[in-house]
């Protein structure tokens, strides 16, 4: 290293030589003794911190070292880990023969060792950065991840203990904190979860939530997270997210709905969540989860193998328990609405015989009210739909172009009012507008529309078609719920598009002054189980599964109100 230095000039060499022994002890581990930064940083794996945290016994049985352990949740001498990662006082001395009194007084002289621990004291410096990321409150889970992630262990330590560990640090820095002259963490214990907010300090705003406030939040979100989650069907994610807004905005704070959604989640510890936001029950049964996950679904030709169908599942709801393999989990998808073949190595569809079979079977089902594919296109229809009214939201439902009349009468019944006809009102709006701007004939709009591209035609009607639909939008402004039909110009034109895009965008995330909160659309298809919503040549933009309705015969009958 020095060698090659040679044609640098004094202070390079200095600074790099270093650089070099500083990372050479990080990262080998070589200056575990030593009191410099890099020994205590972010780089010094969990297990030489938990190895600082246990005393030393001072005599044979000597109590502390076992009442340490517990506490902390870390493994005893044969590797067996306790059951509670955050035990109470009164929990480590429940049937073990010791008094609450001798817990507090081991906790405190921990506590006193803890505060002088040079591990603990770049821990808490870090922990404190962690919160703030996090809107100044998480749940213990989350910020024992963080620190897992951070550090991780060394190979050695099985994997099973690494986030124990991970648990124990984290204990280690709250307890060391009621120490400090300053204390910045407050903890709650809620539903059993340890709850952390960071305290204000002097030098923060005067207008900083107080913990106290946050931590409320978070055990709210928590509560509401259970509720949802335990829900029939599942709440879609804008629901989900309006929910948790709604409590975050009676607290005054501004959330992240992706941060609003992970906090709820990890705060109830029962409910887990995914990358579309949805709440999920952490035991969500496997059958449904098969069939809200649409695991058995459009097969390749080749078919897929028993990890590549179960991965199907993990995408959607990650962290449920593992799925059985080979026949146990074909009976399982048969028993969740999806007739598959296994031959040993991979699930494959049935024959286009079987098929047909097979969806007059699911149609069949859902006249019955009992829909085989829970949370598909093929869903229980009017339920759907009212559950959107109700909730907000978007739905797209196709139906075949014959049966688009009953369609609008069973929407119109669903909504309570009549489905506009977006065609008529455009052309109503684009007449007014062409006559606002003093052109004598309504034909030379429509030559207009069959100019060439980028012809001095073309960019005086792309003009008034952008004031045509700036009306349009202030003729839906302010209606709560929309059910639209006749949607071509929203497809054709760009400045139609746009509006479209504004419509669903404000149905599925809520927040805005204008509406809608929900958004039904009338999509026209030759084949309406298949071909995915669509507006002439625009695919429309699905979010999740929920959004797609599919108008089955058995809904669209006279007489007959289910789907």
């Amino acid at each position: 290293m020095r060698q090659a230095c040679r044609c640098l000039s004094k202070s390079t060499r200095k600074e790099l030589v270093n650089r070099h022994t500083q990372w050479r002890r990080s990262l080998l581990g070589g200056a575990a003794e030593d009191d410099s930064p890099s020994s205590t940083g972010l780089t010094t794996p969990l297990d030489r911190i938990i190895a600082s945290l246990v005393p030393a016994p001072k005599r044979r049985e000597d109590s502390q070292v076992a009442i340490t352990r517990l506490l902390l949740g870390l493994p005893d001498d044969s590797g067996v880990l306790p059951d509670t990662r955050w035990p109470t006082n009164v929990d480590v001395a429940s049937g073990r023969g010791l008094s609450n009194g001798r817990i507090a007084q081991v906790l405190s002289a921990r506590r006193k060792a803890w505060n002088s621990n040079r591990y603990l004291k770049a821990l808490h410096i870090e922990l404190v950065d962690v919160v703030l990321s996090l809107r100044r409150v998480a749940s213990a889970a989350e910020l024992a991840d963080r620190l897992l992630g951070l550090h991780g262990c060394s190979h050695i330590v099985p994997a099973k203990q690494r986030l124990p560990f991970a648990y124990a640090a984290l204990r280690a820095v709250i307890e060391r904190d009621v120490l400090a002259d300053e204390p910045r963490f407050a903890v709650r214990r809620h539903r059993g979860r340890i709850l952390v907010a960071l305290q204000a300090v002097e030098n923060e705003p005067l207008d900083t939530m107080p913990d106290s406030q946050l931590l409320d939040l978070a055990a709210d979100l928590g509560d509401a997270a259970m509720e949802l989650a335990d829900e029939d069907p599942l709440p879609t994610p804008t629901a989900v997210v309006r929910r948790l807004l709604d409590l975050a905005k009676q607290a005054d704070w501004t959330w992240g709905e992706r941060r609003l959604v992970q906090l709820a989640a990890s705060a109830s510890g029962t409910v887990l969540s995914n990358a579309r936001m949805e709440l999920y029950p952490r035991d969500l049964k496997q059958q449904r989860a098969l069939r809200l996950a649409q695991a058995g679904a459009g097969l390749p030709e080749a078919g897929l193998t028993a990890t590549a169908l179960k991965q199907r599942v993990t995408n959607r709801f990650p962290g449920l328990a593992p799925l059985p393999d080979g026949r146990e989990l074909l009976d399982l998808c048969r028993r969740s609405g999806f007739e598959l073949k296994w031959d040993g190595a991979r699930f494959q569809a049935p024959s286009k015989m079987q098929s047909g079979q097979s969806t007059r079977r699911r149609s069949s089902s859902s006249a019955s009210g009992h829909p085989i594919v829970e949370g598909s296109a093929t869903a229980d229809a009017p339920a759907r739909l009212s559950d959107a009214v109700r909730h907000g939201g978007v739905r797209y439902v196709t139906v075949r172009p014959k049966r688009a009349g009953e369609a609008r009468e069973r929407i119109g019944d669903i909504v309570g009012e009549p489905m506009l006809d977006i065609s008529a009102m455009f052309v109503r709006t684009l007449r007014a507008q062409a006559k606002a701007a003093a052109i004598p004939d309504f034909r030379v709009v429509l030559r207009a529309d069959a100019a060439h591209p980028g012809s001095r035609d073309q960019l005086n009607l792309a003009r008034l078609l952008t004031r045509t639909f700036d009306t349009l939008a202030e003729e839906l402004a302010g209606r709560r719920v929309l059910a639209l039909d006749g949607l071509t110009p929203l497809g054709r034109y760009p400045s139609g598009t746009a509006l479209l895009n504004r419509l669903i965008e404000n149905a599925r995330y809520g927040g805005s002054t204008d509406g809608p909160d929900t958004l039904i659309l009338l999509c026209p298809a030759e084949d309406e189980r298949r071909q995915h919503p669509h507006v002439g040549p625009l695919t429309l933009p699905r979010n999740t599964a929920e959004e797609w309705v599919v108008g089955t015969s058995a809904w669209l009958e006279p007489h007959t109100g289910v789907a």
